[in-house]
């Protein structure tokens, strides 16, 4: 990030979060009603803990993707076998959770990632075997 928040506080009268940075400004945090920083769409990036099993590997087959993109230009996500994406899918409509395939992988750790620009919210994302 290019700025250091210090001094956060929260504003009762308001309802919000503020943080003052090293300029000297006073920054409103995590407003879920901002998609812009200026008149650039924010970015954004959400990834799950990696799972894992003790007895066996895992392989995983199909991913579930529950998640609204009213606001959202472009949203992605990825499978992740032990760190590595395994595969991609460009998420495009909202509330469609059809199962969707994986490409053929196996691995001790299994994560989803998920991205995109300006708001977006998600409800689930389930990965099967």
């Amino acid at each position: 990030y290019d700025r250091e928040l210090t001094s956060p506080a929260f504003d009762q009268t308001n309802g919000r979060l503020l943080s003052g940075d090293t300029a000297f400004y006073i920054r409103v945090v995590d407003d879920p009603n901002s998609v812009q920083d200026i008149t650039t769409d924010i970015d954004w990036e959400l990834e799950s803990k990696e799972f894992s099993t003790e007895t066996y590997k895992i392989f995983p087959t199909f991913v579930k993707y529950d998640l609204t993109l009213d606001d959202a230009t472009s949203v992605t996500g990825k499978v992740q076998v032990d760190g590595t994406t395994v595969t991609t899918h460009t998420l495009s409509t909202s509330r469609k959770n059809a199962m969707r395939l994986i490409t053929t992988a196996n691995g001790n750790r299994v994560s989803v990632r998920v991205n995109g620009t300006a708001k977006a919210e998600i409800y689930a994302v389930e990965v099967m075997e």
